[in-house]
This record gives C-alpha cells, structure tokens and sequence, in this order.
C-alpha cells in the first residue's frame, strides 16, 4: 500500500483551527465505480459508519502537541462516547438541583 500525501486544497476543512490540539479524520478514496458523485462518496462514507461493521471503523487522531498520530477504533470511540453522556447528563441534574 502506498502512502498518500494530500494538500490543504484537497482536505478543504474550515473547523480545525491553529489552537485545535486534536485533528481528527476519517478518510477513504473511491474510484468512479463506486462513488458517482461526491454525494455518493459521502453517503458511501457514512455508511461505512455505521453499518453492522462499524465497530471496527479506523479514525486517525493526530496530537499536534506530541506531534503523534492515533489510531482509534469506533467501537473504543462510541464506548467513551456513553460514558461522556452520562457525565454530561449527571452535570445537567446537578445544575437543576442547584
């Protein structure tokens, strides 16, 4: 497998920022066969996320701090994912409470 190198232009992303820590991507290439359109390519992408397979979905994380890159799979995600709601949730009853 060779290794891609894709330029700003090609990334188009407007929500990373020079202050962000975190870079977060999901990338995937398809040919003419099997993506029509970008919309298709999208539509095929979040599919991809969540279909029956989906557990094993590869993000990649760069740390712009430690200069590292990461992989996370979506099932570790989606499981940090649970528990970041129910701390959310527990913060939200306890500013009612307050």
């Amino acid at each position: 497998m060779s290794r891609s190198v894709f330029t700003l232009s090609e990334l188009g992303n407007i929500y990373a920022e020079s202050g962000h820590r975190y870079i977060v991507s999901l990338i995937v290439g398809y040919d003419d066969h099997e993506a029509a359109s970008p919309a298709a390519a999208v539509a095929h992408t979040l599919k991809l996320t969540r279909d029956a397979d989906a557990d094993g979905t590869h993000w990649y994380v760069y740390d712009r701090h430690t200069r590292s890159l990461h992989l996370v799979t979506q099932r570790q995600a989606e499981d940090l994912m649970d528990t970041i709601e129910e701390e959310e949730i527990a913060e939200e009853d306890s500013d009612v409470d307050n």
